[in-house]
């Protein structure tokens, strides 16, 4: 859904209550998934605790899951 809607121009999205709300949920969900695999993928390994949501994917840099300029 966030594919379709990054098309749609941004003063439409401002000015759409609807559009804009729908965007914020998709892109709320799409993080939390993120945070949730990298969670996942922490314990599954045992790897250190996160301090924090941000420090999970510094977490999997540490490890070489991820490149740390993309973590």
């Amino acid at each position: 859904m966030l594919r379709e809607l990054r098309c749609v121009p941004a003063q439409a999205l401002v000015g759409d209550l609807i559009r804009m709300g729908s965007v914020k949920y998709y892109l709320q969900v799409s993080i939390e998934s993120c945070i949730d695999v990298a969670q996942h993928v922490i314990a599954s390994g045992g790897f250190r605790a996160p301090n924090d949501y941000a420090d999970t994917f510094t977490v999997l840099a540490e490890r070489g899951i991820l490149e740390s300029d993309f973590a």
